[in-house]
C-alpha cells in the first residue's frame, strides 16, 4: 500500500511460491547451521542509520574510491573462529573464483573487507547464499586479514578500474564474459530490447579497452 504496488492476476500464486521458498530456506538453515550463528542482518555501511562510514577502498595503481553498502547477513563462527559474510541470491546461478577474479562477481570479496573493517573482527569467509538451491556459492576463504587478502586486492582493483571508467564517461556496450555474444545477458536482462551490444559495438569495445 505504502509504494502503491498493484497486484496482477498472478500474485495470489507468486506469494504462495515465496512461502514455500522461505520455508524450505529456513528448515536448511536449521539443518545445516551449527558452526556459525548469525551476528547482524543487513549491516549498512556509508549510509544513513549505518554502523560505520564509507570503507575507503584503494587500488594498486593508487585509485581511491569510497565503498558504501549494505550486508546481507554476518554469522560469527560458535568457536571463536571469525566471521562469515553472506549475500544474498534470487536466483540460482553459481558463482566461481573466475567470476570474483574478472569483476562479475565483487560482492563477497568487497563486503569481507568492509565487514572486517565495520565490525573490527577477523572475517574468515564470505560467500553468495543461492536460496531457491540453498547452497553457498563463491566460497572464499580468508586465512588473514581481508585487506591483505589477494583475491580482495583484485576486487579492489577490479572495482577501481570500473570506477575510473565511470568517472571518464566510458559505459562500452561490452558484454562481461569473453567470447559472449550480444545476447549473453538478455535473458535476464529487462533492457534487452534496448541494448546497444551489437557484433559492431562489441568489436569496438574490445579495440579500446586493448
Amino acid at each position: 500500500r505504502e509504494f502503491g504496488f498493484r497486484p496482477d492476476a498472478l500474485w495470489r500464486y507468486e506469494q504462495q511460491e515465496l512461502r514455500l521458498l522461505l520455508r524450505a530456506e529456513l528448515a536448511w538453515e536449521c539443518e545445516s547451521g551449527g558452526a556459525y550463528r548469525p551476528l547482524r542482518q543487513e549491516l549498512r555501511f556509508g549510509l544513513p542509520q549505518g554502523e560505520a562510514g564509507a570503507v575507503v577502498c584503494t587500488t594498486g595503481d593508487g585509485e581511491v574510491f569510497y565503498l558504501h553498502g549494505v550486508i546481507d547477513r554476518v554469522d560469527e563462527a560458535v568457536d571463536g573462529g571469525g566471521l562469515r559474510v553472506l549475500d544474498y541470491k534470487s536466483g540460482s546461478t553459481p558463482y566461481s573464483l573466475r567470476d570474483i577474479l574478472e569483476g562479475r562477481a565483487l560482492q563477497a570479496p568487497l563486503y569481507a573487507l568492509a565487514a572486517e573493517r565495520t565490525l573490527c573482527r577477523k572475517v574468515a569467509e564470505s560467500a553468495y547464499l543461492l536460496i531457491p538451491k540453498r547452497e553457498l556459492s563463491g566460497r572464499m576463504s580468508l586465512a588473514g586479514s581481508a585487506g591483505e587478502d589477494e583475491n580482495v586486492r583484485s576486487a579492489i582493483d577490479r572495482a577501481g578500474a570500473f570506477v575510473r571508467a565511470v568517472r571518464a564517461g566510458d559505459f562500452a556496450a561490452l558484454p562481461s564474459k569473453p567470447g559472449a555474444g550480444p545476447t549473453a545477458c538478455s535473458a535476464t536482462c529487462d533492457f534487452a530490447s534496448l541494448c546497444r551490444a551489437d557484433r559492431r559495438a562489441i568489436a569496438k569495445a574490445r579495440g579500446n579497452a586493448a
